[in-house]
């Protein structure tokens, strides 16, 4: 995690969520500068929340370090401002919470379909990399308008998986 984000803020568009926010980042890469529009998760760091703040959003950040898949929004970096802690991930548009809410009536089955099968293909990634997610519902279920696509955030429940003399038992993966 850098102290000094690679990126700068060019604009603020959205804010539909108390911790997250819509920017343009302006990334420069070598020579090379390159727009994005992200999402930008931050975190408040109160004096009784500090800990556990910060146990949770290390979590995050390894875990998304860890799953590099289609299925799982990307984060672009993490990086500390004025003693707040920042996640920048790739932009999606909607939840599926929100696309739910829209269609008060129910969702068409091709569309209940495809987010199913999308959603199943995620925790198979999960399970093949030994993590439990613990915390899927839909807000954590991120939806492209265009394309449809399905994916998952919001790491910071998560749990490495070891295989014991048979068992699974669940241990944090904060060590």
């Amino acid at each position: 995690m850098s102290t000094k984000p690679r990126t700068k803020i060019l604009a603020n568009l959205v804010s539909n969520h108390p911790n997250s926010t819509t920017l343009i980042f302006l990334s420069y890469k070598s020579n090379l500068i390159v727009y994005l529009l992200v999402a930008i998760k931050k975190f408040k760091e109160s004096a009784e929340e500090d800990q556990i703040v910060k146990k949770t959003t290390k979590r995050e950040v390894k875990m998304l370090n860890v799953l590099k898949d289609k299925s799982v929004v990307k984060m672009i970096e993490a990086f500390k401002r004025k003693g707040r802690l920042y996640l920048v991930f790739e932009f999606m548009d909607r939840n599926l919470l929100e696309v739910l809410e829209e269609k008060p009536d129910g969702l068409d089955r091709d569309s209940v379909k495809f987010y199913i099968y999308q959603l199943l293909k995620a925790v198979d990634y999960f399970h093949s990399q030994n993590v439990m997610h613990r915390d899927i519902k839909p807000e954590n279920l991120l939806i492209c308008s265009k394309t449809c696509e399905l994916k998952v955030c919001d790491f910071g429940f998560a749990r490495h998986i070891s295989l014991k003399s048979g068992l699974d038992r669940i241990h944090s993966s904060s060590n």
